[in-house]
C-alpha cells in the first residue's frame, strides 16, 4: 500500500481524536458551569414533561432569546442519556469534533489540498478558544457545523451547482431556529445569490425562512400573544443609536484584536486564502455576522460566546497563511508578484514538508538549505508554537481546571451538585427557591431567578420586561416569600452590578440564617 493512501486518513483520525480528547474529557467537571447552560438544561427539563416553560415563566422562551431546535435537540439527547450538565456539554464538545472533521472535508472538497485541509483541521481542533467553548454547553456549538454547510453551499453555488444554493438555504433555514445570531446570515445569503443570479433568490429564501415559518405558524396558532409579545421585546433589544452601534465595534474590534494572538493570526490569514472565491465567503462570513451582532453587544469577556461561530474561519485563515502565506509574503518582499499563483503552487509549506514527509537524508539536507526564508520560517516558527503550546496547555487544563476568562462568574461543579442535594432535601414541591440558572434546573420545586425575583419586586431588569402578562408567570417570584436565596459569584459579580432590586435582595438576604454553604454557593434560609 502506498503511503499516499493511508497517511491523510490516518493523520486526520489523529487529529480528530486530539479534538475529541480535549473536547469530551471530564467535560462535566472542567470549567465551571455557567448561567446559559443552565438556562437550556432548565427548558430541556419541562421540554421532557411536555411543558414549555423557564422558570416561573410560560408559553415561550423567545423571551430569554432561545428558538428551539437546540433545545430539541438537547431533551432528544437527554431522553436517552438522562438530564445533566454532562449530556449537554456532550452534545456541544461532540458538535466541536464533528466541526473540525466538517472544516476538512469542505476545504478537501474546494481546495483539492490535502494538507491545507489537515493543517486547518488541525489548527481547530487545539484553537484555544474552539476547545474552551466547545466545552460550554452553548447553543452558539450548533451553528458551527450550519455555518460550514452554508459557506460551503455558496461556494458550489457560485461554481454553478443549484444544489449547492440548496444546502446553504437548508443549513441558514435550520440556523434560523437554534438561535437568534444567524439572522445575520441571511444578508450574505442575498448577496452572494443576486451577485450571480437573482432569479435564484426567491426560492432560496424560501428554502431558508421555511423552518422559521413553520415555527412561527404553529407558535400564532397556540400561543399568539406570547410568541409576538416576545419579538417585540426581543427587537426592542437591539435597536441603539447609530454612534452607539460604531462605538461598539470599534472596541469590540481592538479588544479581540489585542487580546488573543490567535485572532490577529487569522484575520492576518485571510488575505492568504485560495481561492480567491473562497477568501470572499471567508470575509463576508467574518464580516457580516461581526457587525450585525457586534453593533449592539458586546463580543469580548462574559459574552464572548457570539463569536464561537466565527471560529473555523480563523482557523481556515492560520492554515492559509501557513501553507501559502510564506510564498506570498515572500515574493512581495524580493519585489515579485507577491500572488502569483504559479510561484504560490510551487512553495510548499514548511510545517508539512518537515513533519510529514519522510525524505532521505540528502534531500532534507537540500531541504534545509533551501528553506532559508527568514519571513517562511517565521510563520513555521509561529504556527508550531501555537499548535503545541495548545496541545500542551489544554491537554493540562483538561485534566486539572480548565481556566476561562468567565470564571469569576462560574460556579463549581461539586459546589452545584451539594447544593441542589441539600435544597431537595429540605423543601417540599410547592416551595419556592430563588436561585441563579446555572443550579435552578436541578431544584424540584418553584424555582425563580434573580431577575424574576427583582421584577416582582418592581424594579426594571436587562432581560425581562416590566409589563410581562400576568397570565404567563405560573407563581409569584417575591423574594420575601421563598423559603431559600442561593447566592452565588453570578450574584456577586454580575447581577448586584447590571440588575437594579439586586443588591438590595442580598443585603436583606444576607440577615438570614446562612444554612449551607459549598464553594462559592450560599443558601439563606427564610424563617
Amino acid at each position: 500500500m502506498k503511503r499516499s493512501s493511508w497517511l491523510e486518513p490516518a493523520l486526520l483520525l489523529l487529529i480528530m481524536a486530539l479534538a475529541a480528547y480535549l473536547r469530551l474529557w471530564r467535560v462535566a467537571e472542567t470549567p465551571g458551569w455557567f448561567s446559559d447552560e443552565g438556562t437550556h438544561l432548565e427548558i430541556a427539563r419541562h421540554l421532557l414533561d411536555g411543558r414549555i416553560q423557564y422558570l416561573s415563566v410560560t408559553q415561550s422562551t423567545l423571551l430569554f432569546a432561545r428558538l428551539p431546535l437546540f433545545e430539541w435537540l438537547l431533551a432528544g439527547v437527554a431522553r436517552l442519556f438522562g438530564l445533566g450538565m454532562g449530556t449537554l456539554r456532550s452534545v456541544t464538545a461532540v458538535l466541536g469534533t464533528l466541526s473540525v472533521a466538517l472544516l476538512y472535508a469542505m476545504l478537501r472538497d474546494i481546495s483539492k489540498d490535502r494538507w491545507l485541509a489537515l493543517t486547518a483541521a488541525l489548527l481547530l481542533a487545539v484553537f484555544p478558544a474552539a476547545v474552551i467553548y466547545s466545552r460550554f454547553g452553548f447553543s452558539y456549538n450548533l451553528l458551527v457545523p450550519l455555518l460550514l454547510v452554508a459557506l460551503w453551499g455558496l461556494y458550489r453555488y457560485a461554481n454553478g451547482s443549484q444544489v449547492g444554493l440548496v444546502w446553504a438555504a437548508g443549513a441558514i433555514g435550520l440556523a434560523l431556529i437554534t438561535d437568534l445570531w444567524a439572522i445575520s446570515l441571511l444578508p450574505i445569503l442575498v448577496l452572494v445569490v443576486v451577485w450571480h443570479n437573482w432569479r435564484d433568490a426567491w426560492w432560496g429564501l424560501l428554502i431558508a425562512w421555511l423552518p422559521l415559518g413553520v415555527f412561527t405558524a404553529v407558535s400564532l396558532l397556540t400561543v399568539p400573544d406570547a410568541y409576538l409579545f416576545d419579538w417585540q421585546f426581543t427587537l426592542s433589544r437591539v435597536r441603539l443609536p447609530l454612534i452607539a452601534q460604531l462605538r461598539n465595534l470599534t472596541t469590540n474590534m481592538v479588544t479581540l484584536l489585542s487580546q488573543s494572538g490567535w485572532l490577529a493570526v487569522g484575520v492576518v490569514g485571510i488575505f492568504a486564502i485560495k481561492p480567491a472565491r473562497l477568501q470572499k465567503l471567508v470575509w463576508l462570513f467574518l464580516l457580516v455576522p461581526f457587525v450585525v451582532i457586534g453593533r449592539t453587544a458586546a463580543l469580548y469577556s462574559l459574552s464572548f460566546y457570539y463569536t464561537i461561530p466565527l471560529l473555523p474561519w480563523l482557523a481556515l485563515s492560520g492554515a492559509a497563511l501557513v501553507r501559502h502565506g510564506t510564498g506570498r509574503f515572500t515574493d512581495a518582499s524580493n519585489g515579485k508578484t507577491a500572488f502569483s499563483p504559479r510561484r504560490a503552487q510551487r512553495t510548499q509549506s514548511f510545517l508539512w514538508r518537515y513533519f510529514f514527509s519522510v525524505p532521505s537524508a540528502s534531500s532534507a539536507i537540500n531541504f534545509f538549505r533551501s528553506a532559508t526564508d527568514a519571513k517562511g520560517w517565521s510563520i513555521l516558527l509561529l504556527a508550531g508554537l501555537l499548535v503545541g503550546g495548545s496541545s500542551w496547555l489544554l491537554a493540562r487544563q483538561v485534566n486539572g481546571q480548565v481556566e476561562t476568562a468567565v470564571d469569576p462568574f462560574l460556579i463549581e461543579a461539586n459546589a452545584a451538585q451539594e447544593t441542589a442535594d441539600f435544597l431537595n432535601a429540605h423543601i417540599q414541591p410547592e416551595d419556592l427557591v430563588i436561585a441563579s440558572p446555572t443550579l435552578a434546573w436541578m431544584i424540584n420545586g418553584r424555582v425563580a431567578d434573580f431577575q424574576l425575583a427583582a421584577l416582582a419586586s418592581g424594579n426594571e431588569t436587562p432581560h425581562i420586561p416590566t409589563d410581562l402578562p400576568a397570565e404567563r408567570q405560573l407563581f409569584d417570584a417575591d423574594y420575601q416569600q421563598a423559603r431559600f436565596v442561593v447566592i452565588d459569584q453570578l450574584w456577586h459579580n454580575w447581577a448586584q452590578f447590571n440588575v437594579p432590586g439586586v443588591a438590595q435582595i442580598m443585603a436583606e438576604v444576607a440577615q438570614w440564617p446562612l444554612v449551607f454553604e459549598s464553594g462559592n454557593v450560599q443558601v439563606y434560609e427564610n424563617q
